[in-house]
């Protein structure tokens, strides 16, 4: 080919045809640019392309980080929840000697156990944000909003290590050194200790406060993560409802219980709620109106919920009403009209879709 330009370009030099050489210079310069702009635009292409493998390859391991996740914040919110009900009934002067023979109460104040989620793939799937295709923005938002939680996450987290350490020191450097010992002698004495005195029960309850913090942290951790999984559920494999039912109920996750919307507090006055995140995801195509209630019927919260959107709101207000019942009744409208009503359930979220917004 270089040879049949170059047998033109001597041609028309050697019939003094140089109006038709400048012409066909001019022509073939602009071939050349032609084919280094379509070359540029064929390798601007790939890299395209290796991009996209790339964001689609992080999403699908963010996927799988983020289902292990769920699992693993499910057993520690689980732990926690057992010593929080422990410390409870230690508070109330409900425990035995024989509650204090099992260690798991004898060393209420000497463990304790941490959610970190796994950060890797969603921090590398961040540095591309600019290069993600639209559709996926939805993923990102919910990535950002689990990452934007951490800072309150590890200051509820330092809290308790510090009450642990603090209870550690106090206990081994103080004539109490007992508690550690294990010979029977020393754990009668250690009971009759535990069952008697106020700076012990101080000092549960305190970490009972502590250990609160950090349980509802992980609860709200898991509802983000939640929301991560559902996004790229729905975005990237198109679930449907009941597809996203199936998926989580085999991580643990119990939807909310719907009821008619005519109830009343009278109908569910033996409903219990802890503090946990309430998550809502609108999967129709309506713009909806949400009021969140106790079990009394007392108004906690009120928002709009628009096509698209997931809402995670915290009705902390219900436990001070009800002396720590953070039970909920959410209702769903459409146009001032109620469509849905929901109480709560332990580990729970609610989906709306079409067929609830079209009955």
């Amino acid at each position: 080919m270089i040879k049949f330009f170059r047998r033109i370009r001597r041609r028309l030099l050697s019939e003094n045809k140089f109006s038709k050489y400048l012409l066909y210079a001019i022509g073939e310069i602009f071939l050349v640019v032609i084919g280094i702009m379509i070359a540029l635009q064929a390798n601007n292409w790939n890299e395209k392309r290796k991009l996209n493998n790339t964001i689609e390859t992080l999403i699908d391991k963010v996927e799988n980080d983020v289902i292990a996740d769920i699992k693993d914040v499910n057993s520690e919110i689980s732990f926690n929840e057992e010593r929080e009900l422990m410390m409870q009934r230690i508070l109330k002067k409900e425990v035995t000697k024989d509650d204090y023979r099992q260690f798991k109460y004898y060393e209420i104040l000497f463990n304790y156990s941490d959610f970190n989620p796994n950060t890797e793939n969603l921090d590398k799937l961040l540095v591309l944000e600019e290069a993600v295709k639209p559709k996926y923005l939805p993923i990102i938002k919910a990535i950002k909003s689990l990452k934007g939680r951490k800072q309150y996450k590890d200051l509820a987290w330092n809290d308790l290590q510090k009450a642990f350490t603090n209870n550690i020191d106090y206990y081994s450097l103080s004539d109490k050194d007992l508690i550690f010992k294990r010979d029977s002698s020393s754990i009668e004495k250690t009971i009759n200790f535990y069952l008697t005195d106020s700076n012990y029960i101080n000092r549960v309850n305190n970490y009972s406060i502590k250990n609160h913090n950090v349980l509802f942290e992980e609860r709200i951790a898991r509802a983000r993560l939640i929301n991560i999984l559902v996004q790229i559920k729905q975005v990237k494999h198109q679930f449907n409802k009941n597809e996203l039912l199936s998926l989580l109920t085999t991580l643990n996750l119990n939807h909310y219980k719907e009821v008619a919307c005519n109830s009343t507090a009278k109908d569910y006055l033996n409903l219990k709620g802890t503090r946990q995140r309430l998550l809502i995801f609108n999967t129709s195509k309506d713009n909806l109106s949400v009021k969140v209630t106790d079990k009394y019927d007392n108004k906690l919260d009120e928002f709009k919920l628009k096509p698209g959107v997931t809402e995670k709101h915290e009705t902390w207000r219900g436990g001070l009403l009800n002396g720590g019942d953070y039970s909920k009744v959410i209702s769903v409208y459409n146009d001032n009209n109620c469509i849905a009503k929901f109480t709560e359930e332990l580990n729970g979220y609610i989906i709306i879709d079409n067929t609830i917004v079209n009955d």
